[in-house]
């Protein structure tokens, strides 16, 4: 068989997949993006990820007190969709093995709290409330099965791109300007977002409930997209990643956070060894190097408004920040308080509870310093591991197929959201991203966006070596 003939045999395959026509090579047809769909998946990410306040949008009631949330109703309308995408013999989720495993966990969460109400007897509003958070990652599916193409992919990445740099370029005028009137005379919008002094280690605050804190997982996303993309591609379009992963860098360096620091500089340090170009491994390091420099920086300044007020040398704040984890105030330790409560909520779990289903939903008690402890207070060991195992299998697919990946900015995007979800991973021993619901669409859409890639680079390769 020719060259040509290959050549040709292999553009009609690929011509009868993206126009969903049949052909003698294949009659498999992918979905192709809706406006109307991509519409509401746009609400729930501006609601979750700018600076709308998620809980006094309006609400439908429900039974027993419970609200269902204008997003809430969104993301139910998506999933409506995607089953009946579904339905219609849509090839492209079923060949995901991570489906199933987004399917067991789900399941288990609604098992646990109906085991909650039935049996436990804890109120329907609390369970409800409790559980709602973790609906959202069924946009797993909509994602696969509604976006499951490049151009699928392409409008969500813009769409991320777009509100990231709204948030970022917002966060830092307020980090120098101060903050807007207009967030303290709406209740729908966030109030006392900053409350910003000289910028010192402990004259600096910015609160829990700062502007864009719901969506600061959507900016450490985008972050490593835009770098990657800002490798793997040139011209025009190289520029303007580059320009967007700076930005988002200033952002990240301007919240002074230190578990972001670790982790990204972690993250870092992971890429070269994942990717397999000598010469993108070099500018990867190059980068490295330069943020370290920047971070040392931001702590040296951080340092010189605190030493008058806490006293610390350079080398005594970085060795007790960093390494003794001492907060601002310089009294106590902020690992130290972790650890004491996730100890609190173990024994809470041993008395109240057990460890096979935790503490169960709706029981008033919430922990929001680890993914983890969230996990097996609310869910148990059953949760936890359904959760490790939905992961685990994602992370070892988009690494073990990354090799497989032959298109520039598929491989940019699918390197970058595995070194991300790694990151929060990471990250999640002493933050709960994963059971916020304005957190958990953009890392459950992540690993479908994964996803879709590896299976149509599977594909591909399945198609070439069918046609050689």
């Amino acid at each position: 068989m020719s060259n040509s003939y290959k050549s040709v045999q292999l553009k009609k395959y690929d011509t009868a997949i993206d126009d969903g026509v049949d052909s003698q090579v294949t009659k498999l047809n992918l979905p192709k993006p809706s406006l109307a769909l991509f519409f509401l998946l746009a609400v729930i990410f501006i609601i979750f990820s700018t600076i709308f306040e998620p809980a006094y949008m309006p609400a439908v009631p429900l039974v027993a007190g419970a609200r269902m949330f204008i997003q809430d109703l969104f993301l139910w309308v998506l999933v409506l969709f995607a089953i009946m995408s579904s339905m219609s013999h849509n090839k492209l989720a079923i060949q995901s093995p991570v489906g199933k495993y987004v399917i067991i966990f789900f399941v288990i969460v609604v098992i646990e709290a109906m085991y909650a109400i039935v049996v436990t007897g804890n109120p329907i509003f609390s369970v409800y409330n409790d559980v709602k958070p973790f609906f959202y990652y069924l946009l797993f599916f909509p994602v696969i099965w509604c976006f499951g193409s490049e151009k699928g992919i392409d409008w969500i990445i813009k769409l991320w791109a777009v509100l990231a740099l709204f948030g970022a370029m917002l966060y830092i005028f307020q980090f120098v300007f101060g903050q807007l009137s207009i967030f303290e005379n709406y209740s729908w919008l966030y109030s006392g977002s900053l409350n910003i002094g000289t910028g010192g280690a402990q004259s600096v605050s910015v609160d829990f409930k700062r502007l864009i804190s719901q969506g600061t997982v959507l900016f450490r996303i985008m972050l490593f997209v835009a770098f990657s993309l800002w490798l793997y591609t040139d011209g025009k379009t190289k520029k303007w990643w580059g320009v967007l992963a700076l930005i988002l860098a200033a952002q990240v360096a301007l919240q002074f956070t230190r578990g972001m620091y670790i982790t990204t500089i972690l993250a870092l340090i992971a890429m070269p060894f994942i990717v397999k170009d000598k010469k993108i491994s070099k500018k990867i390091i190059n980068i490295l190097m330069l943020s370290i420099v920047v971070i040392t920086f931001m702590v040296i300044y951080k340092v010189m408004f605190s030493s008058g007020k806490g006293g610390y040398s350079l080398i005594e704040f970085i060795g007790q920040r960093f390494f003794n984890a001492v907060t601002q105030s310089g009294s106590d330790s902020s690992l130290d308080g972790r650890r004491q409560g996730a100890q609190m909520m173990f024994d809470l779990i041993e008395t109240h509870g057990n460890w096979f289903l935790g503490l169960g939903f709706g029981n008033g008690v919430n922990y929001g310093d680890s993914t983890y402890v969230s996990l097996l207070l609310k869910t148990g060991w059953v949760g936890t591991i359904a959760f490790l195992v939905l992961f685990g299998v994602s992370s070892l697919r988009a690494f073990k197929n990354l090799k497989y990946v032959t298109d520039p900015i598929q491989k940019a995007i699918l390197l970058a959201l595995f070194v991300s979800t790694g990151r929060h991973l990471v990250n999640g021993i002493t933050q709960a991203d994963f059971t916020y619901n304005v957190r958990i669409p953009a890392l459950i859409i992540s690993v479908a966006i994964m996803e879709v890639i590896i299976v149509r680079a599977l594909n591909q390769r399945q198609r070439i070596n069918h046609v050689q």
